[in-house]
């Protein structure tokens, strides 16, 4: 028991594994110089993680209670851990693997709560960003308004303005450095219970393995102490087939947990079976390689045990793939071997409920015993039976060493499984300190995470994207800019022929416009067309959550346009500006232009009076009836 607690223990320094009587009294505990014996803790009925004050420290503690094997659940005892308070948190959370669990729908993982936070973070900064971008105009057009009045009007101004610009840049960057923290924040949640449910399926894995190793000592034991019954000895040394039977019948009918046992005389023909129902083996000679292996024994401690594999003992056919364990039987006289014993392990409903009973309390969660040549021993899922094919590659499982695990990600059935590999490492004498085999049993549990999103539905696709960062203006003519970005390209119009950023609104539907005109909007008394940039630039709409701009011609004429997000509002230099050396299709005849920012950001410039003409141009050849006033 010492060493299964130093093993719980071990990835958790300084923390406490106890064992509680059903008085709450400590009968083993893996540290007593914290927690000595006899002593009593407290419940905390169905809380988890809750705090803990004993001898004058605060714990952190959690409870566990027996879940029950056959329906037996033990004699009320108890398991607690204890981690002292003041280290719980300490340690700084380890390196995530990167690539590991990443694009996917995590709603089966996290709650509404949680997946809101960054969303409404979100949708705070877009509304701040419209507010600010609407300041940032206000101001250029007063400067404008300022230049056409004079250059005492513009000199009294322009301090103004350059304040007021300088203070919404500064509002503007203090909103995205908290949205900054909030994204951040919650990653680390998330990738935190991520990271859990990693650490679950792994240690899953080797609870899974260690109760099987444990079992299958206890039958390794079985036939060798059985092997020892003078009764049996005496039946097979005398050939008396009735009183083997008698003997094999009254000690089958106390262990449920096989469904055969036989014993067998030095040729390996069956003299009696513990079940009257499958006397058809009896005289039968058995085959294979455990068979001669037992009568090969001359050591009462030793035993053999078959490949999981048909031997003709299991299954309603007998063709049934099964473990098979086997001991010499000693003569009376102690000269020679008298036969062998075999009992053949009830693998099928055994091995289902020890991998049922490791598995956490989580919908679609499945374990799976395989052998390291990746055939199927047992399985919690009905979709995978002994015998089959391990139905994904895990290219860990041949060269896993024995007692280690891995964790990772796999998909199939269309869903991203989290998953935990352990390799077998035997129990005390069983199988302990053995070379690899192809026969070494692992146990393998899937956890689900959630499907994986494409990519336009991956979780950064929602994430505000960097703003443009544009080059200082180097000559004395400037051009303000407002930017925008549409299908994660960053575009631009003259801050001049922007109105205003708008708040989100209905949109009044036109069933007979074009894909790209998603209806009218009212504004400052006018219905105004509302033009989806993507859908009119790249056949890509911009989405629900598009942002919605007014910009207006050299001529007054006035439109609304769905972008991806908002950006800045900056001053450029004129001569930063080059002509677009290519043009798609709907820029032929339009004033198109490039403006370099720092690295490698590029943003295309366009012009409002080609908008116009654009949409005007696309409504009228697919609505010939409707104008856009």
């Amino acid at each position: 028991m010492l060493g299964l607690f130093r093993a719980l223990c071990a990835g958790v320094p300084r923390s406490v594994l106890v064992l509680k009587d059903a008085q709450g009294r400590v009968l083993l505990t893996s540290d007593p110089w914290q927690i000595p014996l006899g002593a009593p803790l407290a419940e905390a009925g169905e809380a988890q993680g809750w705090r803990l004050d004993f001898a004058g420290r605060d714990y952190l503690a959690c409870e566990s209670t027996a879940s029950g094997y056959e329906g037996y659940f033990g004699p009320g005892w108890r398991a607690q851990m204890l981690q002292p308070l003041q280290h719980a948190f300490a340690d700084a959370p380890p390196e995530r693997q990167t690539g590991r669990a990443r694009d996917l729908d995590t709603r089966e993982l996290f709650d509404e709560e949680l997946r809101s936070i960054p969303i409404e973070a979100r949708r705070i900064q877009r509304e701040l960003s419209r507010s600010l971008w609407n300041g940032k105009l206000r101001s250029r057009a007063h400067a404008q308004s300022g230049v056409r009045a004079g250059e005492g009007a513009m000199a009294g101004q322009a301090g103004g303005n350059a304040f007021a610009v300088t203070l919404l840049n500064e509002v503007e960057r203090t909103g995205d450095q908290l949205r900054q923290v909030f994204e951040r924040a919650i990653a680390q949640l998330e990738d935190g219970a991520l990271d859990a449910v990693f650490d679950g399926a792994g240690f899953q894995a080797e609870l899974a393995i260690s109760i099987v190793n444990r079992n299958l000592y206890e039958r390794a034991n079985d036939c060798r102490w059985w092997a020892l019954d003078a009764r049996l000895q005496h039946a097979l040394a005398t050939g008396d087939a009735a009183s083997a039977g008698a003997v094999l019948a009254s000690i089958h009918a106390l262990y449920t947990v096989y469904s055969l046992l036989l014993v067998f005389d030095n040729a390996g023909r069956v003299i009696a079976v513990s079940d009257p129902a499958q006397a058809h083996h009896v005289g039968r000679s058995l085959q294979g390689e455990w068979v001669s292996g037992a009568l090969g024994l001359r050591d009462a401690g030793q035993y053999v045990v078959s490949s999981h594999a048909p031997a003709g003992l299991y299954g309603d056919d007998g063709h049934a793939p099964c473990l098979v364990y086997a001991a010499g039987v000693p003569h009376p006289d102690g000269a020679a071997m008298a036969g062998g014993i075999a009992i053949v392990f009830d693998g099928a409903p055994q091995f289902r409920a020890m991998l049922r009973a490791a598995l956490p309390d989580q919908a679609g969660a499945s374990a799976l015993l395989v052998t390291r040549a990746g055939e199927v021993v047992a399985s919690s899922d009905a979709r995978w039976s002994p015998g089959d094919r391990l139905p994904m590659a895990l290219p860990a499982l041949a060269a896993l060493p024995s007692d280690q695990h891995v964790t990772g990600e796999l998909e199939f059935d269309g869903r991203v499984h989290a998953y935990g590999l352990a390799m077998s490492g035997g129990y005390r004498e069983y199988r302990r300190l053995t070379p690899p085999d192809a026969t070494d049993l692992a146990a393998l549990v899937m956890l689900p995470l959630g499907e994986r999103l494409a990519a336009g539905e991956s979780s950064g696709a929602g994430v505000m994207s960097a703003a443009f960062t544009p080059m200082p203006p180097a000559g004395a003519k400037t051009l303000d800019v407002a930017s925008f970005l549409v299908d994660h390209q960053w575009l631009g119009l003259p801050a001049m022929q922007v109105v205003a950023a708008l708040e989100r609104q209905r949109i009044t539907a036109w069933p007979t416009a074009p894909a790209a005109v998603r209806g009218m909007l009212g504004f400052e008394g006018r219905m105004l067309p509302v033009l989806d940039l993507g859908q009119l630039l790249f056949h890509r709409p911009c989405g629900d959550e598009a942002a919605l701009m007014v910009c207006q011609t050299g001529a007054g004429q006035r439109l609304v346009l769905a972008v991806q997000q908002l950006g800045q509002v900056f001053v450029a230099g004129a001569e930063q500006l080059q002509p677009s050396p290519t043009r798609p299709g709907w820029a032929a005849q339009a004033q198109v232009h490039l403006l370099k920012g720092h690295g490698p950001q590029m943003l295309t410039l366009l012009d409002s009076d080609d908008l116009w003409r654009l949409v005007n141009g696309v409504v009228e050849a697919q609505a010939p009836a409707l104008t856009v006033d």
